[in-house]
């Protein structure tokens, strides 16, 4: 962390996120250290126009709330440079597609929901995203949660003339449907 007097406001804006939990009702999450430091290093990263890498997580260390929390972050970022962001988590088995849009919906994100490869490659090239409600203030965040095995030749993003979109893409656990041949 370059200047440590920002991560007080940087906690406060990013760093905070009330869960609406059916078995315990709204509990406030808040940023852990590992994903605060995680957080600012992505963002740095993506600043100096690296555009990939990774963050090890072990099992039970807040991957989920760390995409979460990053959707945030990189979204102000990119918006600061007329980029508008559209959000992929990628898992390899339908037990954790149906956790992670529980973890996601529960902090407030609408979830996509794509069932074949054909929704996934019109969610993929379509530069859409998710607006609900009209009049200010009714952006709401979309988290496109997908199964690896959507994944197909036709599952390319397709420029946008008008629009300057990144995606961007958390993979969690998919190395368990590794296939040497592709």
């Amino acid at each position: 962390i370059k200047n440590k007097k920002t991560v007080r406001p940087y906690l406060l804006q990013y760093g905070i996120v009330y869960v609406n939990s059916l078995r315990d009702g709204i509990n406030k999450h808040i940023m852990r250290y590992p994903q605060l430091f995680a957080s600012y290093n992505v963002r740095d990263r993506i600043r100096d126009n690296l555009k990939r890498g990774i963050i090890w997580h072990n099992l039970g260390s807040g991957k989920t709330a760390l995409a979460y929390f990053l959707t945030n972050v990189l979204r102000d970022d990119y918006q600061k440079n007329k980029i508008i962001t559209k959000f992929y988590f990628v898992v390899d088995r339908l037990d954790l597609l149906r956790q992670a849009s529980s973890e996601f919906s529960s902090r407030g994100l609408r979830i996509a929901e794509i069932n074949n490869r054909l929704d996934f490659e019109k969610n993929i090239q379509s530069p859409e995203i998710v607006v609900e409600g009209s009049g200010e203030n009714t952006y709401k965040d979309t988290m496109n949660v997908v199964n690896i095995h959507k994944f197909s030749e036709g599952s390319k993003a397709v420029p946008n003339p008008y629009l300057n979109i990144q995606r961007i893409y958390f993979l969690d656990e998919i190395h368990r449907s590794y296939k040497p041949k592709g």
